[in-house]
């Protein structure tokens, strides 16, 4: 609990900090409502949900097992980018999914 309590002390210290500069730059225009949405689609299925189920995993099947699935995140999240998004993979991203995938197998023994 006490990291959550941080966690958010931190966010808002960023808020704060942005609130800042922003007010540097000028005013800021209205956000289109597509924009509003896209960011919110983001924040709820890109961060909050996955946290959540990722603290639930957690608490489910033992933090060794957790951490393997959790350092496969990245990679997937390239493999999906490659088709769906028409992302490329550069030699280096596939040499990085290597080492990923050699990290699991080595702490799976």
């Amino acid at each position: 609990m006490i990291f959550v309590a941080l966690a958010a002390l931190l966010w808002g210290l960023g808020g704060a900090l942005a609130g800042r500069f922003m007010r540097e730059i000028g005013p800021v225009p209205d956000p289109h409502p597509r924009a509003v949405g896209g960011i919110l689609y983001l924040v709820t299925l890109g961060t909050v949900v996955p946290f959540g189920l990722f603290l639930q995993g957690v608490r489910t099947v033992p933090a060794r097992t957790a951490t393997l699935v959790a350092m496969l995140e990245p990679l997937s999240g390239a493999l999906f980018a490659w088709p769906l998004a028409g992302e490329p993979s550069r030699p280096e991203a596939l040499l990085g999914g290597l080492m990923i995938l050699l990290g699991v197998a080595l702490n799976r023994r």
